[in-house]
């Protein structure tokens, strides 16, 4: 029996402190809540509302409702156009890529986008009617972001996916700055403008510094490979043929090719090579040396002034010395050949003598 009782009372007391906690919380939301509710907080701490405080809930809570309604209505109609833009322009995309599509082609592409007005202009129709209703219920500092005219066909047709009417920011519940002013929007976009252009620029220094560092690394490594042939030339023509050694096999082994030239012996290998490199470096420098303008004025938009020591403009500075220096090549021959006339025939074996005479004039000429 009493231990019935002792549960019992605590029930009770369990009770009235839920109660007194409850009433707390409502004296704090009462309290938290607007003026403008008038809403009263008697001595015994209940909340008590007085009637036009409960019609101004009430008022707003039914003019609320529908403006969210319309709201989602609104976006959706804006959905489906967005969607009809879409398909509408993936229709006519032929028409527009400037290659000849023929009369037939064109005619079934104007026929497709013809069957899609009827849904289109429903679709607009709806648009239209949701936006009159929302707009009513707008204040008049709201109107800014809302579209100010009906929308109609041949307007739908003729915009962009990237128009202005797409955006759709102030059917959404934030009312932050970057949500709802223009200004800031467009700040937005030419910060991310600003930024996107900044980027580019670092990828030009970057492919502009790499292509530079190309074009050197060709050169001289077409120029170290003729230097080191032509020392070992030399060194095989100052000795006989007894004091070529293995040494001497196997260097050439690292610098002549192993394709196969029938009998031609090492020497031969090695101006038939050196001809190759030679007309190879001749083409690099003519490439180097056309793209020294359009470098120079790249450098100077990108990172100023022209530096003193820099392994590109070095190396262009020598060889349009050397190339203003060079009188140009020409053929010396003692025999006279008409425009329509034929000349002596060769052989192969005279014909390699003179690209080896060939090449000793290019040395002399570098």
């Amino acid at each position: 029996m009493v231990s019935s009782n002792i549960g019992t009372y605590d029930n009770i007391i369990q009770s009235l402190l839920d109660i007194a906690s409850g009433v707390e919380q409502q004296g704090n939301v009462a309290r938290a809540l607007p003026a403008e509710h008038n809403i009263l907080v008697g001595q015994d701490g209940m909340i008590k509302y007085s009637i036009p405080a409960l019609i101004g809930l009430l008022t707003k809570f039914s003019l609320l409702v529908p403006r969210r309604r319309l709201q989602l209505l609104l976006w959706h109609s804006k959905s489906e156009l967005y969607a009809h833009a879409v398909e509408l322009f993936a229709e006519r995309q032929p028409l527009y890529r400037g290659t000849h599509i023929g009369t037939t082609l064109s005619t079934r592409i104007m026929a497709a986008v013809e069957r899609r007005k009827q849904p289109i202009e429903t679709t607009i129709k709806k648009y239209n009617e949701y936006r009159a209703k929302f707009q009513a219920l707008l204040a008049p500092d709201e109107h800014q972001d809302l579209d100010p005219q009906d929308l109609t066909y041949r307007k739908f047709v003729n915009m962009s996916l990237d128009d202005a009417f797409w955006q759709d920011v102030y059917l959404y519940n934030s009312r932050e700055p970057w949500a709802c002013n223009s200004d800031v929007r467009a700040g937005i976009q030419a910060m991310l403008a600003t930024q996107r252009a900044d980027e580019e620029m670092s990828f030009i220094q970057n492919e502009l510094s790499s292509a530079l560092s190309w074009a050197v690394n060709i050169y001289n490594s077409i120029t170290g490979k003729i230097r080191e042939i032509d020392r070992l030339v030399t060194e095989l023509s100052e000795s006989d043929e007894d004091e070529i050694n293995d040494e001497m096999e196997s260097r050439w082994g690292d610098l002549l090719p192993s394709i196969s030239l029938g009998d031609c012996e090492d020497d031969v290998k090695a101006q038939l090579v050196l001809n190759v490199l030679n007309d190879q470096l001749v083409k690099h420098k003519d490439i180097m040396l056309g793209w020294a303008p359009d470098v120079r004025s790249l450098w100077n938009m990108l990172h100023g002034e022209i530096p003193q020591r820099h392994e590109w403009f070095e190396l262009i500075t020598t060889l349009a010395s050397q190339d203003n220096a060079t009188p140009p090549l020409t053929a010396q021959t003692d025999e006279q050949i008409g425009p329509n006339e034929e000349g002596d025939e060769v052989t192969a074996s005279e014909l390699f003598i003179g690209m080896m005479d060939l090449n000793e004039d290019l040395h002399v000429a570098n």
